[in-house]
């Protein structure tokens, strides 16, 4: 339910310069080789387009292969997505943040029944600008984007 609620939010605000989420880096593995069959090449594992699974635009769930070689199994997989803030309420209590664990789940879910193989989720790797492997969070004044400086998503 958390992949659709978000999916609305994400079509919703489509187009607009400000999109508001909070930006996911999530990892999986697969044990089945995953590309993208809309890239046409001669030798695809020598070409840039081995990374991509599904190719998007970094707010709208990205799948890519970071894993290298692209070929080499289990390939290691980082989703990439915005996701929105919900609120739950249970009791008398309430919870409230970004169900990013909820929808890479259920992505990874969809994904496992397409491609006929489970995807084995490894948790997120970066959530807003937190690095939750470093504990700390990337300065303001760094120039670039903090997936090219760490090697972590392309």
């Amino acid at each position: 339910m958390s992949l659709a609620l978000n999916t609305k939010q994400l079509l919703a605000v489509a187009g607009s310069p400000a999109a508001g989420g909070t930006a996911v880096e999530y990892h999986f593995l697969s044990w089945r080789e995953l590309y993208d069959k809309r890239f046409i090449t001669a030798d695809r594992y020598s070409s840039g387009t081995a990374e991509w699974v599904l190719y998007g635009d970094r707010h709208f769930y990205t799948l890519s292969v970071i894993s290298r070689p692209f070929y080499s199994l289990p390939q290691e997989l980082c989703l990439t997505f915005d996701c929105f803030t919900t609120t739950k309420t249970f009791g008398r209590g309430a919870s409230t943040g970004p169900p990013f664990d909820e929808v890479a789940v259920e992505f990874a879910a969809l994904l496992s029944v397409l491609a006929r193989e489970a995807l084995v989720p490894l948790g997120p790797r970066r959530i807003g600008e937190a690095d939750p492997l470093r504990g700390s969070v990337r300065a303001a004044t760094e120039g670039g984007s903090s997936r090219a400086e760490t090697g972590c998503c392309p």
